[in-house]
C-alpha cells in the first residue's frame, strides 16, 4: 500500500544525488550541498529536490 510513496523518496548521496540534481534542475547546482543533505539523510521525493534549484 505505501510502495508508490516509498518509490517517490529518493535516498541518494554524493555525486549520484548531485548528478540527479543537475539533470532535473539544469545547470543551477547553488544549494547541492543542502540537496545532499536532506537527501542523503532522510531522502526526498522530485518535488523536494526540485525545490532547492
Amino acid at each position: 500500500q505505501n510502495f508508490k510513496q516509498a518509490q517517490d523518496r529518493i535516498k541518494m548521496c554524493g555525486r549520484e544525488l548531485i548528478r540527479l540534481a543537475v539533470s532535473s534542475c539544469g545547470n543551477s547546482r547553488r544549494s547541492a550541498g543542502k540537496i545532499s543533505d536532506i537527501c542523503c539523510e532522510k531522502g526526498c521525493s522530485m518535488k523536494e529536490l526540485i525545490q532547492f534549484c
